[in-house]
């Protein structure tokens, strides 16, 4: 193996053997009509529904509503709408998808009298909807002044949850009176949804029924295979926290479990347990799974995170994080801390906090915001998100738990989380090169965190027992990592393969 044809052969041979062939498929979202459905006097008054999944479009057939049947401006409370004169769509989705509903006004829709069979619905529609999470089919459980159970009632709340429908749950609307076309993209998982449908007029006059056109979109999410986050505290920092309580150093960290460690001890254990080689950097918080099982007091959070490619803030979920570091507080006269059981999440209106907007809570009750991040860095590539910034106090923990306002958005270390997207390859050897009398292998899509051995063989056809460990390393969080093995110039063929977890 002293050539660059050698060496090349070695290569093409161990491609041949490790590689992976991509197939890309065009995807083209199949089209459909939303079923009519006959409204019922009990819960909601359906008028559509529609089941969806992945890449699918769908339109309602032409029809009407009242031009203020989402908000009349002359309700005292503005968060009411006409259930009658609104319509209320069933959807079911049947896996995670990022779902588009475009409302707009459209003309020459038919609204036939007996006295004028061919009139037609106005156009002048402002059209609003709202969000809702479940169906609402049974008889309510609101009990009106006289004794009599509400079914369902003439108004409805549309910007939260509805009284007389207890099924269903408010997510989100649209509040539109300026443009004729009103559109959102939400990112949802699969299950049971409900929107309600109507109009928004700013006109003081009666306008009449308006016609319209609703359109269902869906794209396939991105989800996460497995992630790792790591956590580097500045000591120096963490030190000057908390004054009003005491003297400094009040917070001294005095362990640290990492996911392995802590999903095997429930609370009480985590903080009483002595432990050594502890430190303030490189904790690793491992990516939890879809899953978790929690022992006696534990709080970890199942991976939920969901979003649309090339847009991770519009997403549903979080992340769970593996890992619970422990402080004690006055050298342990003001009792124990633990932060930990973190979910790695996204609320715009923290950034009226002074956060970005992504966030560490702390799931061990009492559950709060912990770290607000600043000067975030989100960076997508094809097959992986990594999310790094640095680690800010949160308004909650710094007068509530610390009781020291000026600790608020303090920069107490840096934090990267680094995820590989789901329906990745195995972890596999992505390319060999040569650097003086070594071999560079890079193996990529391991996992971040965990092991991995190269075996080697001069001998495609040995046994499983007869390929010999060549070297040992660990994934880092982009879930990369690479060996250096010398070159037996005598040989004139080696094969490599990996051993992962």
């Amino acid at each position: 193996m002293k050539t660059k044809q050698k060496l090349s052969s070695v290569s093409n041979r161990l491609r041949s053997l490790l590689g992976i062939v991509f197939l890309t498929l065009a995807v083209n979202a199949s089209a459909h009509e939303v079923e009519s459905v006959t409204p019922s006097e009990i819960g909601i008054p359906y008028s559509w529904a529609l089941e969806l999944s992945a890449n699918e479009h769908a339109h309602t057939t032409p029809d009407h509503v009242g031009a203020w049947s989402w908000d009349e401006d002359g309700f005292p409370a503005t968060a009411k709408g006409w259930t009658h004169t609104s319509k209320w769509v069933k959807l079911e989705l049947s896996e995670p998808v990022a779902l588009t509903l475009k409302l707009e006004n459209l003309a020459n829709v038919p609204w036939p009298s007996p006295s004028e069979p061919n009139r037609l619905a106005g156009t002048n529609l402002f059209p609003s909807f709202t969000l809702y999470r479940g169906w609402d089919t049974d008889a309510g459980i609101t009990v009106s002044t006289n004794g009599v159970t509400i079914d369902q009632d003439h108004t409805f709340n549309n910007r939260g949850n509805i009284a007389w429908a207890e099924d269903v749950t408010y997510l989100d609307h649209i509040d539109n009176s300026s443009q004729h076309e009103a559109s959102r993209t939400w990112v949802l998982p699969a299950g049971r949804y409900t929107i309600s449908l109507g109009g928004n007029s700013p006109a003081t006059i009666a306008e009449g029924r308006q016609g319209y056109l609703a359109t269902f979109t869906t794209k396939p999410t991105v989800g996460l295979a497995r992630g790792m986050a790591i956590i580097n505290y500045d000591q120096a920092a963490i030190h000057t926290l908390a004054s009003a309580i005491g003297p400094s150093p009040v917070l001294e960290l005095t362990g640290f479990f990492d996911q392995a460690a802590a999903n095997s001890l429930p609370l009480s254990t985590l903080l009483t347990n002595a432990q050594t080689g502890f430190a303030y950097t490189n904790q690793p918080y491992a990516m939890n799974g879809p899953s978790v099982n929690n022992p006696a007091g534990r709080t970890a959070q199942p991976t939920t995170f969901a979003w649309v490619s090339g847009d991770p803030t519009n997403h549903s979920g979080s992340i769970g994080l593996g890992g619970i570091a422990r402080f004690n507080v006055l050298g342990g006269l003001g009792g124990t801390l633990a932060f930990g059981d973190f979910t790695l999440q996204f609320d715009p209106a923290r950034t009226a906090l002074g956060g970005s907007g992504w966030y560490l809570k702390g799931n061990i009750e009492p559950a709060v915001a912990v770290y607000d991040l600043t000067q975030v860095k989100v960076v997508e590539t094809t097959t992986s998100l990594t999310i790094s910034g640095d680690l800010a106090v949160t308004f909650e923990v710094a007068n509530f738990l610390y009781g020291t306002p000026g600790d608020t958005l303090k920069d107490v270390g840096d934090f990267t989380f680094t995820g590989l997207k789901d329906q990745l390859p195995a972890p596999r050897i992505n390319a060999i090169s040569k650097s003086g009398d070594n071999l560079i292998i890079n193996v990529v899509n391991g996992r971040p965190g965990t092991g991995c051995v190269v075996l080697s063989s001069p001998l495609i056809s040995a046994e499983s027992s007869q390929w010999a460990p060549g070297a040992t390393g660990v994934f880092d969080a982009a879930g990369t990592c690479s060996f250096s093995l010398p070159i037996n110039s005598a040989e004139p063929t080696r094969f490599f393969k990996l051993r992962t977890p």
